[in-house]
């Protein structure tokens, strides 16, 4: 069966207690609250973390495994996660920015609490800041 089809299924699966709440805390220095994430993308967001794990695990395997044909099928698993979750990423912050009205915003974030942010205007983030938003 297809991604496709097994996503939304996925999504509606993971109940409330199991989300993955994001660990960077809100700067008040630089960060401007504009409100809080639904559960679709605190979904997306768990799904996300999840594959990330999962795709770490069969990294290890495709590295470091002395059978030939498991270091295989764990290279394969691992590219089709990083695939997906490159896909997820880009679902979770397109609907981020369209529940929020946020597509003049250089730089959004998602902070702990499920705080949805943007960076205050005029303010020059680090290059760590960028990856962190990607």
């Amino acid at each position: 069966m297809s991604w496709l089809k097994i996503l939304p299924m996925e999504l509606v699966n993971i109940n409330a207690n199991e989300f993955s709440e994001p660990d960077d805390e809100v700067d008040p220095r630089f960060d401007v609250v504009v409100g809080e994430a639904s559960d679709d993308l605190r979904r997306i967001y768990t799904l996300a973390e999840r594959l990330l794990e999962a795709g770490a695990r069969y990294s290890v395997d495709a590295q470091f495994s002395k059978d030939n044909r498991l270091r295989s099928d764990a290279g394969k698993k691992a590219y089709e996660l990083a695939k997906k979750i490159e896909v997820l990423k880009e679902i979770f912050w397109i609907t981020l920015k369209d529940d929020f009205d946020l597509w003049n915003k250089d730089s959004v974030g998602i902070r702990k609490g499920w705080k949805v942010t943007y960076r205050k205007d005029g303010l020059s983030t680090t290059f760590l800041d960028f990856l962190k938003n990607l």
